[in-house]
């Protein structure tokens, strides 16, 4: 492992410890409408299904983002819930919140390291980390977490393409974007 991976590996832990410390819980609870119906659907993806049976009184169980009939089920696209589903599987949804927070920390610095110098990306990744406007997204199940390390690990990969194109980095770019547009398909359609 080079210098800078190492680095980045430790700055990506140092995120993952700083989210952990803000949100402020081990099994946090989701907070707005959007995190509810993921976490939701990450447990029905996590028991295997699509989708749940409609409650039977579906009336007493509506939420924004859901639907209870004919179905229960998230109106969002399945991306971010089917990372949160390895999380669920495990009986810990919070988990995936902490290492995406983490790979996307740890993108920041070998970015801006790369393109820039190690002292760039150090406080490259300081500005991010301690952002309040940062935290606010790093301490939920929104997809922006998802979104955000997927672009930086498409731009990542784009670079190593660039510096040696092969035919299994390219494809790798393309499974990336492609999970991105399973998530937010506007953001992935300005990336590509």
């Amino acid at each position: 492992m080079s210098r800078e991976a190492g680095i980045a590996a430790l700055l990506g832990l140092a995120t993952i410890g700083l989210v952990r410390y803000v949100w402020g819980d081990w099994t946090p609870v989701p907070q707005f409408h959007d995190e509810a119906a993921y976490a939701l659907q990450a447990e029905i993806y996590a028991s295997g299904r699509w989708s749940a049976p409609s409650p039977p009184e579906p009336r007493f169980f509506e939420q924004t983002h859901v639907l209870v009939k004919p179905v229960l089920a998230a109106k969002y696209l399945p991306g971010h819930s089917l990372l949160l589903a390895l999380g669920a599987l495990v009986g810990w949804t919070g988990l995936i919140p902490l290492l995406l927070s983490g790979l996307t920390g740890a993108l920041v610095y070998a970015l801006a390291a790369r393109v820039a110098t190690p002292a760039v990306g150090f406080l490259t990744w300081g500005l991010w980390a301690t952002s309040p406007e940062n935290l606010h997204w790093r301490v939920s199940y929104f997809s922006e977490l998802t979104t955000g390390a997927l672009l930086l690990l498409a731009w990542w990969l784009l670079l190593r393409w660039k510096e040696r194109p092969t035919g299994r980095r390219l494809a790798f770019l393309a499974l990336v974007v492609g999970w991105g547009a399973i998530t937010r398909p506007l953001t992935m359609l300005a990336l590509a």
